[in-house]
């Protein structure tokens, strides 16, 4: 695999020693099969989609940030083995087909990058493409018992992404690796609770200084809660939930995790290790 390094050099680094992710390329080789369809959805600098590529027919790889993408389509252009079996597109996957903004957290290349408001931006933003799945599948005429595999990693998006994906799911249920970002999302419903940054700032400052999430607890927490219950009920009639390792966690303690911190869950309905890749 040859990639562009530059800024990024630690991030490659840190995947060629196998200290990124190491778990995420290991589900990767379980539900990745050969001649199939995978979406990477927040596809970054390209990683798993380059991965993805050695193993699957075809990768549709969607990155909205402009500073990933642009290194994304150079990762891809710098593998020509694989650069045949990869679309590449800067839309983002919303509940609606839209133009709105992305946000940066800080600045744009730092893999944060959610459509999502948040308390404690201080990024620009860019306008960007959306696309809901069902019209990503209709526009990229892909037929979806070709997928082996759906990847989403989207800053918080996911939690209104996937009720929106239910009715296609549950009709062709693919494979789901999916992060949940719940931190995210509490500074998103503190922002709109609050609506000023200096406001979700003298919040966040007087909970630190007294360790007492009052505010948060009261009323931020709720809601997450709320909105997390909604993606897991959206995904229910999947057989099996894995955490990242392959392991299966009890659901409730998966939901009460996804509150407090990014989880990675991988949503199927073919036991752990059963792909025709693990049986060879």
């Amino acid at each position: 695999m040859r990639v562009k390094a530059g800024f990024y050099d630690r991030f490659w680094r840190s995947v060629e020693d196998g200290t990124w992710e190491k778990e995420t390329f290991s589900a990767f080789d379980h539900l990745v099969e050969p001649d199939s369809i995978v979406l990477d959805i927040g596809a970054s600098v390209g990683a798993l989609t380059l991965y993805a590529a050695g193993v699957a027919r075809k990768v549709y790889s969607f990155e909205p940030d402009p500073v990933n993408y642009n290194e994304l389509v150079s990762n891809v252009s710098l593998n020509p083995s694989l650069a045949d079996s990869i679309v590449c597109s800067p839309q983002a996957l919303a509940p609606k087909s839209r133009r709105t903004h992305l946000r940066a957290s800080r600045f744009f290349g730092d893999s944060s990058a959610s459509l999502m408001p948040r308390s404690g931006e201080v990024g620009e933003t860019v306008l960007v493409d959306c696309l809901r799945y069902a019209d990503l599948l209709q526009s990229y005429s892909i037929d979806p018992r070709e997928l082996s595999l759906v990847k989403i990693d989207i800053e918080g998006g996911e939690f209104w992404l996937i009720p929106d994906m239910a009715s296609l799911l549950r009709a062709q249920p693919v494979s789901l690796h999916l992060s949940l970002h719940g931190p995210y999302l509490a500074r998103y419903y503190l922002r709109k609770l609050l609506r000023h940054q200096y406001l979700c700032r003298l919040v966040v400052k007087a909970e630190a200084l007294t360790s007492v999430p009052f505010f948060t607890a009261l009323f931020v927490r709720p809601l997450v809660r709320r909105r997390i219950r909604k993606l897991f009920a959206a995904v229910d009639h999947y057989h099996y939930c894995y955490d990242g390792g392959g392991a299966q966690p009890d659901r409730h303690e998966m939901l009460k995790s996804a509150c407090d911190k990014a989880t990675t869950i991988i949503l199927t309905n073919q036991p752990w290790g059963s792909s025709t890749r693990q049986a060879g």
